[in-house]
């Protein structure tokens, strides 16, 4: 025992003296330790990509995200819906009352944040503290879109490309910045299409992302429309045995978490409208059938096939921002289904983007930012174009002693690819005003300044109609009687319960160039009027863009204006 022991140390003992002679008097590392670490520093690299493409989203959108673009009417309308909930309980401010535009998530989740970091004003102005969360929203959603192509079956060139993309875009750099319910619906929207694209999902999975869709559907109902493509992609990803459990768990995820609102409307009487036959609640109020019809009659024309249209005016605003984005909307449907042999996915993001764009191309009302959702979408198809392309090409350069076979869809993809680049080259001053705007103009500086001259300058008792963007700075202020400018025309409580239906009972207006396209369009009479009574008293430009404010000469004061 005690020889073969001493045996034993002795052989350890000239193995050491070996190891260390071997490495210049130095121990070996433990290769078993190690390993371990290598692992790590594997993994780490492997992260580096995905890293890279979060990190870009948010430096991009981060830059000169609180000056740039303006503040929007429709930011501060959701940030004064957001301070409602938060300070008063109510899902939107007196006296107004919520006619069911949109499903009220989005703001909940505002407020929500607002709370978090303890008011509105931390940032500044309020609306910053809405462009503040858009910044982590839109890093989670460049990373979310690139585990959608890894997931999809592409290279992780294909999921930068995609990313980049996807953060460098001008048209989602500017509006991925505002607060607005798109942006918040398309993080959702990508958590569920992340979720169903696992290679190994099952039933339960299926219903964690019908669960991430259903909160898309209710910050913003209109990402319904990416439902049939989803449930292809659904199809495709669930075992022949899982396929029916799975996709009614889907559905019941996704449309029963959606339903909560319309079934809230109907359990407290609101869901028909005002009068009809099923109108259980009687008296005057909203409705959401009602809120429905509104946004469906607020403009009519034939969309796509009329050069007037709404579409068409969106669409000149695409191509001034972002004409190789613009151009991929339209190239990516038919790009997805060329690519459908290589990539099978890809037919589900063509049938997503295509629903969108037939519905936003369909006459009636269209907003610029509704591009938002079909960005993402666009960026996964040509990342996974650029696999394509780039495995086409190391084909070729492999078979240099002949022609390579041409075949119908590498050649479409090609072109594709090459149109865009050439819509890019052409259009580059486009690219040079979008960008210098999305990064060293200060837009937002003169709507900041009209507020704070209004603080200096105004009696707190003053009625002011103003640019919703404004609504909540001048609330917290004391400004109790400052109403929005949209309001004032299409409210019974506003117009008729405080202005009496009389202009002159107005004090000032605050004026910015939306607010001023509304007025020369003659859609706010009252405000009209007013505006047609006032002198400015004071005006903020900068880099194009301008704030003005202008006090309304009652019949005492006309007597005695310049």
């Amino acid at each position: 025992m005690h020889s073969r022991g001493a045996a034993r140390s002795s052989d350890s003992g000239t193995k050491h003296v070996m190891a260390i002679s071997e490495s210049g008097g130095r121990p070996l590392p433990d290769l078993a330790a190690s390993a371990p670490l290598t692992e790590r520093a594997a993994a780490a690299a492997r992260a580096l990509p995905l890293a890279f493409v979060v990190a870009l989203a948010a430096a991009a959108h981060g830059l000169n995200m609180f000056h740039a673009p303006l503040f929007d009417d429709d930011e501060g309308l959701y940030m004064s819906q957001a301070w409602s909930v938060f300070t008063h309980g109510r899902l939107v401010p007196a006296p107004y009352s919520y006619f069911y535009d949109h499903p009220p998530v989005g703001w909940f989740t505002l407020a929500a944040w607002a709370k978090l970091w303890g008011g509105f004003d931390i940032w500044g102005a309020s609306v910053n503290s809405g462009r503040a969360l858009m910044l982590p929203m839109h890093a989670v959603a460049a990373g979310l879109l690139f585990g959608v192509v890894r997931r999809a079956g592409g290279s992780v060139t294909a999921a930068v490309v995609a990313g980049g993309i996807f953060a460098l875009s001008p048209f989602q750099l500017l509006y991925g910045r505002e607060v607005l319910l798109d942006n918040i619906a398309v993080m959702w929207m990508l958590l569920a299409l992340y979720l169903l694209m696992s290679s190994r999902l099952d039933t339960r999975g299926a219903l964690v992302s019908g669960l991430a869709l259903g909160l898309a559907l209710l910050n913003k109902e209109i990402v319904g429309l990416m439902i049939p493509g989803m449930l292809f992609l659904l199809w495709r990803r669930l075992d022949a045995g899982a396929r029916r459990a799975g996709i009614v768990a889907w559905l019941g995820g996704a449309l029963g978490l959606a339903a909560l609102y319309p079934l809230h409307a109907l359990a407290i009487g609101e869901f028909f409208p005002q009068g009809s036959f099923l109108d259980f609640k009687g008296g005057v109020h909203a409705s959401l059938l009602g809120g429905i019809r509104y946004h469906a009659n607020r403009a009519h024309d034939l969309g796509i096939l009329e050069p007037g249209s709404e579409f068409w005016k969106a669409a000149r605003i695409w191509w001034r921002v972002d004409p190789a984005m613009a151009l991929a909307s339209a190239l990516v449907i038919p790009l997805g289904a060329l690519l459908y042999r290589r990539y099978a996915d890809a037919l589900g993001f063509a049938a997503m983007a295509a629903l969108f764009m037939l519905f936003i191309a369909r006459g009636g009302a269209i907003f610029d930012y509704w591009l938002l959702p079909v960005v993402p979408l666009a960026a996964i198809i040509i990342g996974l174009a650029t696999d394509a392309l780039r495995d086409r090409a190391w084909r070729a350069a492999a078979r240099r002693d002949r022609l390579p076979a041409l075949r119908v869809a590498p050649v479409l993809v090609a072109v594709c690819m090459l149109l865009l680049v050439a819509a890019a080259a052409v259009r580059a001053p486009a690219y040079a005003r979008s960008f210098h705007r999305a990064f060293a103009e200060r837009q937002t500086a003169p709507q900041s300044q009209a507020v704070t001259w209004i603080e200096a300058n105004v009696d707190r008792n003053a009625f002011i109609v103003i640019d919703d963007y404004a609504f909540v700075d001048l609330r917290d202020a004391g400004y109790t009687r400052a109403h929005t400018f949209w309001r004032i025309d299409t409210q019974d409580e506003v117009r008729n319960g405080l202005l009496d239906d009389d202009w002159r009972n107005i004090d000032y207006i605050l004026v910015t160039p939306v607010m001023q396209a509304v007025i020369d369009d003659g859609q706010l009479p009252l405000v009209q009027q007013a505006f047609g009574n006032a002198r400015l008293s004071a005006r903020f430009e900068r880099d194009g863009a301008w704030t003005e404010v202008w006090q309304v000469l009652h019949p005492s004061l006309a007597t005695t204006a310049p």
